[in-house]
Parts: C-alpha cells; sequence; structure tokens
C-alpha cells in the first residue's frame, strides 16, 4: 500500500483527490496540508511514501516546501497542476527544485487514472542521492576532451521523469552558436508541451522551437526541437524535423525510440543520440539501431539518473557507447559536434 500526502488550498480540492487517489484501492492518503508549511511538517511527522504538491498557495507555496522537504526529509514528489496555459512553467521550476512528475489536476476523464499512474511511477524511487548528484552536477569541471570524427549534424535527447531538471543542467551548457541541432522527446502530460518549451527558451541560449503537427521543421544549428504533445518526433530527411500522427510505440507518443530510429536512418553517423533519466525502456532499441548505423550514442549513468530505467535498458542493451554522469553529457555533445579547438563542418 502506497501513502500519500495530498497538499491543496482547496478543501474541496483535497476531498476530492483524496476520493480519486484511493479509487483502485492500492493508494490510501495518510494527510492532508493547506499550505507549504503545513506540507513541510506533515512530511516530517507523517514519512510519506509519496507527495502531491499544488504549487500556489498562501502560507508558503509549494516551490519553497518543495525545497524545504527535499533538504530536510526527501521524497517523491508529483506536482498536480491545473491544464496548463502557454505560459505556465512553474511545474517545470518544481521540478528543478527536487520534484519527480507533472500531472494533470483531474478535470476531465482519465486524469485521475493519470495521476494514480504518476504516484505509483514515482512510488519506492530513492530521491537523496539524485537530488545531491544534480545539485552537484551544476559545479563539476568539464571532463576530458572526446572527439567525434564525423561532425553530426542532429543531436537526439530522450528522458522522462526527472527530465527536466537533467535536460536544464545539459542544455545550459550548450552555446547559442552550436553547430548541430538538438531534437528532443520528454515524456509530459497532455497539456503541457508548450509550457514546457517556454521553460526551456528560460533555460538554453538555443533557439527553441515547438515542431508543429503536419509542418516541417528545418533541422538548423543552434536550434533546438521539442516534440508536440501526442504527435512523434521525427527526422524525415537529413534536414528536416516533423511532428507525425503515427501509432504509440510502447504506450508512447512523442516516442524516444521512434526518433532516435529516424536519426539512424535518415542520419546514420552524422548524429548523436543521448537518453536521459526516465522510467520504462523507451529509447533504448532506438539508440541501439543508431549505434549499429555508427552515430556517437551516451547513456547517463546511474549514479546521476533521478530514475534509471530508460538509460539501464539503453545500456543492458549494448546501445550506449559511453556512459556518462550527468555534468559530463554536455561537453560530450560538444565535443562530438564542434571537434577539436570548435571547429564546424
Amino acid at each position: 500500500m502506497t501513502r500519500v500526502l495530498i497538499v491543496d488550498d482547496s478543501m474541496i480540492a483535497r476531498d476530492v483527490l483524496s476520493d480519486l487517489i484511493e479509487e483502485d484501492g492500492d493508494l490510501r492518503v495518510i494527510g492532508t496540508a493547506a499550505d507549504g508549511e503545513a506540507a513541510v511538517s506533515a512530511v516530517a511527522g507523517l514519512a510519506p511514501d509519496v507527495v502531491t504538491m499544488d504549487i500556489q498557495m498562501p502560507g508558503g507555496d509549494g516551490l519553497t516546501a518543495i525545497e524545504q522537504i527535499m533538504a530536510r526529509n526527501p521524497v517523491p514528489i508529483v506536482v498536480v497542476s491545473a491544464r496548463a496555459r502557454d505560459d505556465q512553467t512553474l511545474p517545470f521550476e518544481a521540478i528543478s527544485r527536487g520534484a519527480l512528475e507533472v500531472a494533470v489536476k483531474p478535470s476531465m476523464p482519465g486524469d485521475a487514472a493519470a495521476l494514480r499512474a504518476a504516484i505509483r511511477r514515482v512510488a519506492g524511487i530513492p530521491v537523496i542521492p539524485h537530488v545531491r548528484a544534480l545539485r552537484t552536477a551544476r559545479s563539476m569541471p568539464p571532463p576530458p576532451v572526446f572527439y567525434y570524427p564525423n561532425r553530426p549534424r542532429v543531436v537526439g535527447l530522450g528522458s522522462s521523469a526527472g527530465g527536466p531538471a537533467a535536460l536544464d543542467v545539459v542544455l545550459g551548457a550548450l552555446p547559442a552558436n552550436l553547430p548541430a541541432c538538438v531534437a528532443i522527446v520528454q515524456h509530459l502530460p497532455p497539456g503541457f508541451v508548450a509550457s514546457f518549451a517556454t521553460y526551456l527558451r528560460s533555460r538554453t541560449p538555443l533557439e527553441v522551437v515547438l515542431a508543429e503537427p503536419g509542418a516541417s521543421v528545418e533541422a538548423r544549428a543552434g536550434r533546438l526541437v521539442l516534440a508536440a504533445g501526442d504527435h512523434h518526433l521525427v527526422a524525415t530527411s537529413p534536414r528536416l524535423l516533423s511532428a507525425i500522427p503515427d501509432p504509440p510505440w510502447r504506450g508512447h507518443r512523442p516516442s524516444v525510440s521512434v526518433l532516435f530510429s529516424s536519426l539512424a536512418r535518415q542520419l546514420g553517423d552524422r548524429a548523436v543520440g543521448v537518453i536521459l533519466t526516465g522510467i520504462g525502456d523507451d529509447g533504448a532499441s532506438g539508440l541501439a539501431e543508431m549505434r549499429a548505423r555508427g552515430a556517437m550514442t551516451m547513456a547517463q549513468d546511474e549514479k546521476t539518473s533521478v530514475v534509471y530505467g530508460m538509460p539501464s535498458a539503453a545500456v543492458k542493451l549494448g546501445a550506449a557507447v559511453r556512459v556518462l554522469p550527468l555534468q559530463d553529457i554536455a561537453a560530450a555533445i560538444r565535443n562530438a559536434v564542434e571537434g577539436p579547438a570548435g571547429g564546424h563542418p
């Protein structure tokens, strides 16, 4: 039985969430809190397995509460947010401070089941070492130089749980004049993709473009292309990326493996594939295809991964040429695409 603490400033919302969370019988709500300050005390006193956290609350906001909880009594936290507006970046700020997942506050059919699934996914994840690793990653020196001779044109990045915080570290260390395009698949709840694109624009000097369904985007140097909601992101030529509505791959749309497979087909050894923290095995088979075509492939190591599911699956499959701590990945990407002395293709 997974023990859940609900944090929300609305009494009605707390009551509704309690009923919805306990609906299947395997999750039990052991307490509620109406603000951030009460949440910090409740976590210390009740020791829940998972916390669901509203962000904007009186008497101590959710962001501050998350920081205090992760510093004092770390526990997996699922941010529960209303359906995102285009400018709503707070859920991703929360993840950068230690939360693991974002879920939609139930208002439509399917939302409650998605929330329960998010709680189950994060239950039992050991959060203490991962939070420390993310803090350390932002201040570590660069790794030894490693150059890749083929000067790749596109870098594919895939992530899931913990991904926004990991992407924050990697993308923040890439320059605006990176001589390659970056294509990203991040598993997100429906309705949060546009706000995640806004969040990324505040975290990287790269030009951030959201792949729109039915349109193609030029895979241009210095550009970051983010997969659209409920559409796969694929390379349709060596210079074009497109959002397509093909069926989900193993339950995922967009899928990291679908992106990586397309990079293998269209670019071969002129691509880089990187798998970051995430639950499950999405990306592993696609990364293996990339390696088989001569691409440089990387996976985040276990010590710095919030969840070592996706990287572990890639490593076990022999898909990753290099297994690196989070703080080394941006430098490894730059080494691969820039070549000696930052030269351009």
